[in-house]
């Protein structure tokens, strides 16, 4: 199939989504939304931003009284809305949209590891694929630094095509090694012999005691866990 007859494709379902997402806050691809119905949208810029799109770039919503705005035509003739290509070039803002919603939502991931595709965003995310957004393998994907542009401009990327999720965890686990190797020596014995009962004597080990600068819980299990698998790994 042509690049661009994926892309309008692509533009029909993603529209769908946000649709969907701003009229009835939640998604399922076999549901319609129907001319008339009303833009809820929430005071997010991930939500405005989409409205924004939908309203004066792609002209699926019209403004009514007030700040209100309601839908232009059912989502099920949104194929033969794309179809012309008229909306070709707005394909970059489209997939922003998609990926700031479902990042933000936590409905698909935006790491740079391999996924299983959610159920209700199959087909959207088949057809990315189809335009190298994404790579298959073994019935999972990941994505491609072709979308990273995209994810950079919502956030989920850093400049260096880093995922912000991976980053973070990487982060994690670094401090936890840090601690597991600046415990005390009660502290190690305690986290080797009896990991159960370490938490607490290591929490508050490493709590200045003020509530706004408590350690990480997952920090702290993490870091006994790496000391409690490191010694069973010597014996």
């Amino acid at each position: 199939m042509a690049p661009n007859e994926l892309i309008r494709q692509a533009s029909a379902k993603i529209a769908s989504y946000l649709v969907l997402r701003l009229t009835r806050g939640d998604y399922d691809p076999s549901t319609t939304a129907h001319v008339g119905e009303l833009i809820a949208g929430w005071s997010l810029s991930t939500s405005e931003h989409a409205e924004h799109l939908l309203c004066y770039e792609l002209d699926l919503i019209l403004p009514k009284s007030g700040h209100r705005k309601t839908l232009a035509k059912s989502t099920n003739a949104f194929p033969a809305h794309f179809a012309s290509g008229k909306y070709d070039g707005f394909f970059p803002e489209i997939l922003a949209s998609y990926l700031g919603f479902v990042d933000w939502q936590g409905e698909v991931p935006a790491t740079r590891s391999v996924f299983k595709p959610p159920k209700n965003h199959v087909e959207i995310l088949n057809i990315l694929a189809d335009l190298g957004y994404l790579n298959r393998t073994e019935g999972e994907v990941f994505w491609t630094d072709k979308a990273g542009q995209a994810m950079l401009c919502v956030g989920a990327w850093n400049p260096d095509f880093q995922s912000r999720d991976d980053v973070n965890a990487w982060q994690q686990e670094k401090n936890a090694r840090k601690t597991a190797a600046e415990m005390s020596t009660d502290l190690r014995m305690l986290a080797i012999n009896n990991p159960r009962t370490a938490f607490l004597p290591v929490f508050h080990s490493l709590s200045s005691g003020k509530w706004y600068n408590l350690p990480d819980n997952f920090g702290v299990e993490r870091a006994i866990e790496t000391m409690h698998s490191k010694a069973k790994a010597g014996k």
